[in-house]
């Protein structure tokens, strides 16, 4: 015989015997996970931002090779979530959707990417030439 509290095989009526009220807290606020979308805009934005910005003159790998770490460790922070039985795998898939579309976002419309380049001097003849801004003499006086 079917129990009472079961309506169409679902169970209406439960409650959480011996539960932490934290533990009951923290299992509403699962999602998105907070961790994986603060460390995939980090990541993100320092890629981008490393991308843009430095220059690769001297060490050729230098670069390249901080920005696969800082993207491994915000890889490894969103998994370790997951691994941890923090947060379902969607719950870390909707924070790193979030995170890095705050991250291209913010670099695109904030930080205006096409104003770190160089700035293009017009010369005389008509042809741009790439020229670096001229730094500030003050004199003593």
């Amino acid at each position: 015989m079917p129990n009472s509290s079961l309506s169409n095989g679902y169970v209406q009526d439960y409650s959480c015997q011996g539960a932490d009220l934290a533990l009951l807290k923290d299992m509403k606020l699962s999602f998105p996970s907070a961790h994986a979308s603060f460390a995939i805009y980090a990541a993100l934005f320092f890629v981008l931002y490393t991308h843009v910005r430095v220059s690769y003159r001297g060490v050729k790998l230098g670069v390249p090779a901080a920005q696969l770490v800082v993207a491994l460790a915000a890889w490894y922070t969103a998994l370790s979530r997951v691994a941890e039985h923090m947060h379902h795998w969607g719950d870390v898939a909707a924070g790193i959707l979030i995170g890095a579309l705050y991250a291209v976002l913010v670099f695109i419309f904030v930080l205006k990417p096409q104003k770190l380049h160089r700035k293009m001097a017009w010369v005389e003849d008509g042809h741009p030439q790439m020229s670096l801004p001229q730094p500030v003499i003050m004199s003593a006086r």
